[in-house]
């Protein structure tokens, strides 16, 4: 069988008909012959004859496969700017520190000795270091 047992939802959709109410929506992933991977929606509803006995059933089917796939997306997209957004937050929380670091030997200087005076420049403008490693962030494929 294309779904396999049915008989639950086949069961809940005639009991919602039974008391008026709308018929459940159902969800079933489904392999076609070509190995291609299906997400279907279906609704069963029951098919009366003209004398109001129950005759059969509609099944109506409806392919979720992109709606999910683009539900997917905007998940890795919202999950990918959370990641930029903690990234850009820790590089500007190091920069600080590193900053006034930088700052203070220049302020320290004017108030230093002569002989000192000389060095200062040379250590400020070495802050970082070039051989300092950089930070990179890549993303994942998948978090």
């Amino acid at each position: 069988m294309f779904f396999g047992d049915m008989s639950r939802q086949i069961t809940d959709s005639m009991n919602a008909a039974a008391t008026g109410k709308v018929s459940p929506r159902f969800q079933a992933d489904c392999l076609t012959p070509n190995g291609l991977a299906l997400r279907l929606g279906f609704t069963i509803a029951p098919l009366f004859a003209e004398s109001g006995e129950t005759s059969g059933m509609v099944i109506t089917f409806q392919d979720l496969t992109t709606v999910r796939a683009l539900e997917e997306t905007s998940r890795r997209q919202d999950r990918m700017a959370a990641v930029g957004r903690m990234a850009a937050s820790i590089a500007h929380e190091i920069r600080n520190p590193l900053a006034a670091m930088r700052g203070s030997p220049c302020s320290w200087q004017m108030r230093s000795k002569p002989a000192l005076v000389g060095i200062m420049p040379v250590v400020s403008a070495r802050w970082p270091p070039a051989d300092a490693p950089a930070i990179t962030i890549r993303p994942t494929s998948k978090l």
